[in-house]
């Protein structure tokens, strides 16, 4: 029997060895993701075991917040301040909105071929 010295049982009684099973596309899956993070699977069982301490409407708020950023980003109408170039979003129904839409129709505002086809 091998003798460990004091310190070695002390890390072995607070860092237990853990064995599990899991099918081989899982395996194939970790391999994958050890790669890809350049971390050990312990870290990623860490990490995954401390992510699933929070609360269980984190992970909904951070798709929620995700997807509205990324729609808000791809999809938000604004101009930018004549005075001090700091983007203005136009929120939809609000004064703004309803004074642009005002603007644009009274300067004739319309589709490229539509005013081509009325003079032409």
């Amino acid at each position: 029997m091998v003798k460990l010295y004091p310190s070695q049982i002390r890390y072995y009684d607070e860092h237990p060895t853990m064995t599990f099973r899991v099918k081989k596309e899982e395996k194939e899956i970790l391999k994958l993701l050890v790669k890809r993070s350049g971390k050990s699977i312990s870290q990623l069982v860490r990490e995954a075991l401390l992510g699933a301490e929070k609360s269980d409407s984190e992970p909904y708020e951070k798709g929620f917040n995700d997807g509205y950023n990324k729609g808000a980003f791809e999809w938000k109408v604004f101009y930018y301040c004549n005075m001090c170039a700091e983007m203005i979003d136009i929120v939809p129904n609000s004064d703004s909105h309803e004074a642009l839409i005002k603007y644009m129709e009274e300067h004739g505002w319309g589709h490229k071929e539509c005013h081509e086809n009325k003079q032409g």
